[in-house]
């Protein structure tokens, strides 16, 4: 059976970490071998699932800070998951070797998961891009590199 990892930014309690918790669970009880890396996981604040064993969380460069000064929230969490899959590709994978690579929210991880030639599924809950209000030429500036990158990364999706 495949090993699959699946890369999800924060793990806590949501919608979207809801579904990683349910597809993870579903592709253990087919029988695959499934291992969630995530930038941050609070243990009082998570489904139970990622806590009590049923699922193997794996948490990598939390070291990196989440904003800098209360700003910058989502330059951060880009580079938190880049860093998140440089830590899968150069340093996990020397203990395990995944078949296939489920990453979710952030596209910014994938030309990174695909020096691995191996497959990426990449799944968007819903695009930053439309969360973020553009009202001051600040925003629009720091946006508009993010908002390419995003765009370019799905782009780069090989299944």
């Amino acid at each position: 059976m495949p090993r699959i990892a699946i890369l999800h930014p924060d793990l806590g309690i949501g919608g979207a970490e809801r579904l990683i918790v349910d597809i993870a669970l579903a592709l253990k009880f087919y029988g695959h071998d499934v291992d969630i890396y995530t930038n941050f996981h609070d243990k009082r604040r998570c489904f139970d699932e990622t806590r009590n064993g049923q699922l193997n969380v794996f948490v990598a460069c939390s070291w990196f800070p989440r904003n800098i000064f209360g700003r910058f929230h989502a330059m951060c969490a880009y580079i938190r998951f880049i860093l998140l899959a440089i830590y899968i590709v150069y340093i996990a994978s020397k203990e395990k070797q995944y078949d296939i690579f489920l990453c979710d929210q952030i596209s910014a991880c994938i030309p990174v998961l695909r020096r691995t030639k191996k497959p990426i599924l990449f799944y968007c809950h819903y695009p930053d891009q439309l969360l973020t209000k553009r009202e001051s030429l600040a925003k629009k500036l720091y946006r508009w590199p993010i908002d390419v990158f995003e765009v370019s990364f799905v782009c780069l999706f090989v299944w």
